[in-house]
């Protein structure tokens, strides 16, 4: 359904950053928008090879938001030091959470 209602309008904004791209300076800001749209082309098609891929990150953002709220409450978790440690944690956590909810989402659908 997306590549139906959407292809034409994603292939009129390809065409346009090439243009963009080849008219304009590439130290300009648009010249430098329509060089990194372009070098991210491959991956910004996949939600139209695969139906799963959500189209917005909003569910990303949802899911750290708890994290920002409680960066104040954990000051008392190792210190600058273990900043990293944390991160790396919770990012490992949440993208276990975000898989679960892909790998879930078929079932509910079809189920």
């Amino acid at each position: 359904m997306r590549r139906e209602h959407a292809q034409i309008w994603v292939d009129e904004t390809q065409s346009e950053c090439r243009k963009l791209r080849a008219k304009l300076l590439p130290k300009r800001a648009m010249g430098e928008a329509a060089a990194y749209i372009l070098n991210l082309w491959a991956k910004l098609r996949r939600c139209f090879d695969y139906a799963e891929v959500d189209l917005s990150h909003n569910l990303a953002e949802n899911s750290m938001r708890p994290i920002a709220l409680g960066r104040k409450n954990w000051l008392h978790v190792g210190g600058v030091q273990a900043r990293p440690k944390v991160a790396a944690i919770l990012s490992v956590v949440e993208s276990c959470t975000g898989r679960h909810r892909i790998q879930a989402k078929p079932k509910r659908i079809h189920g």
